[in-house]
């Protein structure tokens, strides 16, 4: 299921992220600091801070 929202490609380590998607690294931080692991959201859906699709 996710796999078509996110790609093999589209995931990096944070040292080989591309300049462009910077910017969303901490974005990413701090929205696994709240919820936990970042397999831990396999089942969740959407939160109030999930952006508009």
């Amino acid at each position: 299921m996710s796999a078509s929202r996110c790609p093999a490609e589209a995931i990096y380590y944070d040292l080989e992220l591309p300049t462009e998607w910077k910017p969303y690294l901490a974005a990413n931080a701090d929205f696994f600091a709240d919820l936990g692991s970042q397999g831990g959201a396999a089942d969740l859906s959407r939160t109030d801070i999930d952006p508009d699709s």
